[in-house]
């Protein structure tokens, strides 16, 4: 009895070799933004970066109406996405590319800090699964 095959030999090379040509260029992110981290070269590298003492005591439920005026009122821009997270004892909004957080500094005075990254940084935090839940889905292809 000769039992037919489903799929040809042909096909899945075929197959391989798209999947392939769809990962190597992760790949090679991946390989470069963590070679790069490795020699230090960190996810804020290149970044803008501003830092802006907040004069208001900070309210608790206030925390989004606070970061938004603190914004507006040192034209500073307001990111796409205002939804706030609590992430590591601050407050944040936005996303990878343009974040902004509300924290406290080393003497314990409130300050709105926004991060604008370049590509390597967003790369990197993407790297280091920072981002959406697909993005950790193509990292773990």
């Amino acid at each position: 009895m000769i039992k037919k095959k489903l799929i040809s030999n042909k096909t899945w090379m075929q197959i391989h070799l798209y999947v392939s040509l769809f990962f190597i260029p992760m790949a090679l992110i991946y390989a470069i933004t963590g070679s790069f981290h490795i020699f230090g070269v960190r996810q804020n590298a290149g970044a803008e970066i501003v830092e802006v003492k907040v004069e208001s005591p900070i309210i608790k439920g206030e925390e989004q109406r606070i970061i938004l005026e603190t914004l507006k009122k040192n034209h500073l821009k307001i990111p796409q996405n205002t939804d706030l997270r609590f992430f590591r004892n601050s407050y944040s909004m936005g996303n990878l590319k343009y974040s902004v957080t509300l924290s406290k500094d080393k003497a314990g005075n409130p300050i709105v800090r926004s991060v604008e990254r370049g590509w390597y940084g967003v790369l990197l935090m993407l790297h280091k699964a920072a981002g959406k839940w697909y993005f950790d889905i193509l990292a773990v292809g």
